[in-house]
């Protein structure tokens, strides 16, 4: 069977001309320097009140946010994805800590499954494009790239917004530092003898038996 979708792209949140939010506008040192899962959760929650109207996952009016309302945000996820010298460098962890903000916050439908790096591209293309398809953002791990190419994602968790087939190729659109870059898919997914990098993928309970 051949490939249903060629192109999806999700709508995203926009403070000022940043798309999304930014460690570059953390106070915290820690924050600033190793946030970037949290601040994956922060955009994540962000997203899914805006765009599929999910409740009890932000604290502040989404229709309205600044930089010092995401920081606000970004402070207040901060103790579940907790900076740190390694960085949350494990699928995990970050599914512990979202899951115990969730709890916190009452919310009962969100869900994740881990999807961890080192499995078949063919098959981290095919999830990755059904979660976009079903308009899921995607977090996204990446630890020990093969090619130095991608050094400015190492270590890094960013998020997968969009896709696109060129050919027989996947380019997908990421979201960090307030930017947005298309790259090719099987690059991040090109990983050195590392398996807890990979994706988080997202899931509202009622769908569950449809992912």
């Amino acid at each position: 069977m051949g490939r249903i979708n060629t192109y999806a792209e999700l709508s995203y949140f926009h403070i000022g001309n940043a798309i999304g939010g930014s460690q570059e506008w953390m106070t915290d040192p820690w924050m600033r320097l190793c946030g970037c899962a949290a601040l994956a959760a922060v955009d994540s929650c962000i997203y899914f009140t805006l765009f599929c109207g999910e409740k009890r996952l932000c604290p502040f009016d989404v229709h309205h946010l600044t930089k010092a309302l995401y920081r606000r945000f970004a402070g207040i996820m901060k103790p579940y994805l907790r900076p740190r010298y390694s960085g949350v460098s494990k699928l995990s962890l970050y599914e512990d800590g979202m899951n115990a903000y969730l709890k916190d916050m009452k919310n009962e439908r969100l869900g994740m499954r881990l999807f961890p790096a080192g499995q078949p591209l063919a098959d981290a293309q095919a999830v990755l494009t059904g979660q976009i398809d079903r308009k899921y953002i995607v977090p996204f791990l990446l630890l020990n790239p093969v090619s130095g190419e991608w050094r400015d994602y190492k270590w890094h968790w960013f998020l997968i917004a969009g896709y696109r087939w060129e050919e027989d190729r996947l380019f997908v659109k990421t979201i960090t530092y307030g930017n947005s870059t298309w790259l090719p898919f099987d690059g991040l997914w090109d990983t050195v003898n590392d398996d807890n990098g990979g994706m988080i993928l997202y899931y509202f309970r009622e769908d569950c038996k449809n992912i």
